[in-house]
């Protein structure tokens, strides 16, 4: 055994390798953790691709996996395991408000009480299609 700062590493002679790491996730919590990825990344990949639609250009999300390794003293290994996924931002078309002068927002227009009722409108009478002006002789 050698000795680090009060740590002790235990030497196995011959390194085995890493071994797959997918068969070990398989086993996390009796397969719960693999299952509830899978489900996680297919909602993931369902919100992404509506929201893409809906901008009509590209949308990421996220996807995160965290385990947790507890050792005790004896070798036994305790796995623990999250997983979160981040949706895009929904698009969402503004409100409109219109701000008083009370400095309060509502939404219909601020309009002064003379622009509530009909008036007359002078302008230049405009030929309707196919109707034809009396020729005076």
């Amino acid at each position: 055994m050698a000795e680090d700062e009060g740590t002790q590493e235990i030497e196995t002679g011959e390194e085995d390798g890493a071994r797959s790491f997918t068969r070990m996730l398989e086993r996390v919590d009796e397969g719960d953790c693999e299952r509830e990825c899978a489900r996680m990344m297919q909602k993931l990949v369902r919100v992404v691709q509506n929201e893409a639609r809906m901008k009509d250009g590209p949308v990421a999300g996220g996807f995160t996996l965290s385990l947790g390794v507890v050792v005790d003293e004896k070798g036994v290994t305790g796995i623990t395991y999250d997983v979160k996924i981040k949706e895009p931002k929904k698009k969402r078309s503004p409100t409109i408000f219109w701000a008083n002068q009370d400095a309060n927002l509502q939404n219909t227009p601020v309009m002064k009480q003379e622009d509530l009722f009909p008036r007359e409108v002078r302008g230049k009478a405009v030929e309707a299609p196919g109707e034809k002006k009396p020729v005076e002789a």
